[in-house]
């Protein structure tokens, strides 16, 4: 019975071709997966689904039910009670109501004024005055608005200057129903009676619910970018920032695919400089480069095969992987090289099965070490982090 070194001289290195069409099809099959990758920075991808706070905090949100919004936030460069400035928190108004997705703005032009109406609540509640009143005195708005219990440092600061204005976003029914559905499953999934069909029905709402979320998603990034785009035509008017949750996560998403691609193409750059100054030699700076470009399309690869979404946390797997990578074939490199000095009557396949054999469990042992490191992560209980090991 022949050993594994024996097997692997006969079987690998016998038939190169054929292995290089080999390695060259599993590429080409995680390759055509790449599409298929995707960010996640939304709650699910911070939370276990069998976590009680999440229960409960699901519940609270279900029985007192609050809208999405975004804010946008102006500093005026003229006085904010001014007409001109009014005018232009009007058309910003008016500009966004009109996006698709948007289903209201509330402004600073549409707070009640109580204190320029006389008489008790319920007799002005029909015909209070607002800033786009003809008789409201805005010098009066602005003392009621400034020490105001409900819209002073929410619709207004305290000193005056600045104003936001709250945009609030249309309900996405689908997502919120096949959430709703999907949830109740979870909860049932950890009792004894869940049956075969009910996880055939949890699974098929796991992947509509991933769909409508992505679909959701792209609708926000496209709306935030047309809010942003409505900001840039009034900053000549002041200042205007925007803020709340759903740009917060969009941006997370925008700084997640930057960071893959800056530490990426940084992590490549320097690899090239080192290896290029230490080897001095086209091959051996190639040979590295491709393993590497080779490990991380195949890992994005199964990544989108598996439908397993990137979080903040796990963000620089790509530059983790460049890097282990890199030091595994740099010490095969170099124990080639080695070989090649002192043998110089060995024919090349003898080379790298001396070279196989000599490095082979000081590999084994760096890639267990490493896969044991990582992998402890998953006992933590804490999603990131799980989803990071």
């Amino acid at each position: 019975m022949m050993d594994f070194p024996v097997l692997y001289s006969k079987i690998i290195l016998g038939r190169p071709f054929l292995m290089l069409v080999l390695l060259l099809g599993v590429l080409i099959f995680f390759s055509a997966n790449v599409s298929h990758f995707r960010l996640d920075a939304s709650a699910d991808s911070l939370l276990l689904e069998g976590d009680e706070d999440l229960r409960v905090f699901r519940q609270m949100s279900e029985r007192y039910q609050t809208r999405s919004f975004i804010f946008v936030a102006f500093i005026p460069n003229q006085d904010l009670f001014a007409q001109s400035t009014l005018n232009v928190i009007s058309q910003i108004k008016n500009q966004i109501t009109a996006l698709d997705g948007v289903e209201s703005v509330v402004t600073l032009l549409d707070v009640p004024l109580l204190k320029q109406h006389k008489g008790s609540l319920s007799e002005i509640a029909g015909s209070y005055r607002t800033l786009e009143s003809p008789l409201a005195d805005t010098d009066k708005a602005r003392d009621e608005l400034i020490v105001s219990p409900i819209f002073s440092d929410l619709v207004i600061s305290a000193d005056g200057k600045t104003t936001a204005l709250q945009v609030n976003l249309a309900e996405n029914t689908q997502l919120i129903a096949l959430q709703a559905e999907r949830d109740q499953l979870l909860l049932r999934s950890q009792q004894a009676n869940f049956t075969v069909s009910k996880k055939e029905s949890l699974n098929r709402v796991e992947q509509a619910y991933i769909l409508a979320k992505d679909h959701a998603d792209q609708h926000n990034h496209q709306l935030i970018g047309q809010l942003r785009g409505v900001m840039d035509q009034h900053r000549d008017h002041g200042q205007l920032v925007l803020g709340g949750v759903p740009m917060v996560v969009d941006d997370m998403i925008t700084f997640i695919r930057n960071d893959l691609l800056v530490f990426g193409c940084g992590v490549f750059l320097f690899l090239v400089l080192i290896l290029s100054l230490i080897f001095r030699q086209p091959r051996w700076v190639l040979l590295p480069l491709i393993s590497c470009a080779y490990a991380g399309l195949t890992m994005v690869g199964l990544l989108g095969f598996m439908d397993w979404p990137v979080t903040v946390i796990s963000s620089n797997f790509v530059a983790l992987m460049l890097i282990i990578t890199m030091s595994m074939t740099v010490h095969l490199i170099v124990r080639y090289r080695q070989l090649e000095r002192d043998e110089s009557g060995w024919s090349q396949q003898e080379l790298v099965f001396k070279t196989t054999r000599k490095m082979f469990w000081p590999c084994l042992y760096t890639a267990l070490t490493t896969i044991i490191a990582f992998g402890s992560l998953v006992f933590s209980d804490i999603k990131p982090v799980i989803d990071f090991g």
